[in-house]
């Protein structure tokens, strides 16, 4: 048991080169802050409450945030489902997604 959703373990690599590296994104739901983006090997902001992200999703993304990775139901979340663009992964419990600029 790797203390987070385990999924995020056995894709890492796939998550890792949906994109590109230099690029930001929002990862969740993250207790610790940072194990997430460490395992997915990117930069940008973590959350670990569906309202943290209801709160920041507008905010990160005018900071530069392009991607979204998550394990729950965010997508179907009204303010969520406004800034997604394109789904580019979907496996087991673990979403991305482009989001729109």
């Amino acid at each position: 048991s790797p203390g987070f959703n385990a999924d995020f373990y056995n894709y890492k690599d796939e998550l890792r080169n949906l994109i590109p590296n230099d690029a930001f994104c929002i990862v969740g739901r993250d207790i610790s802050g940072v194990i997430l983006l460490y395992y997915i090997d990117k930069k940008g902001w973590t959350f670990d409450d569906v309202e943290i992200l209801k709160a920041n999703l507008k905010h990160w993304t005018d900071l530069g945030a392009r991607y979204i990775y998550f394990d729950n139901q965010c997508d179907t979340i009204q303010v969520v489902q406004k800034q997604l663009k394109e789904k580019i992964f979907d496996k087991r419990s673990v979403k991305v997604y482009k989001l729109k600029e």
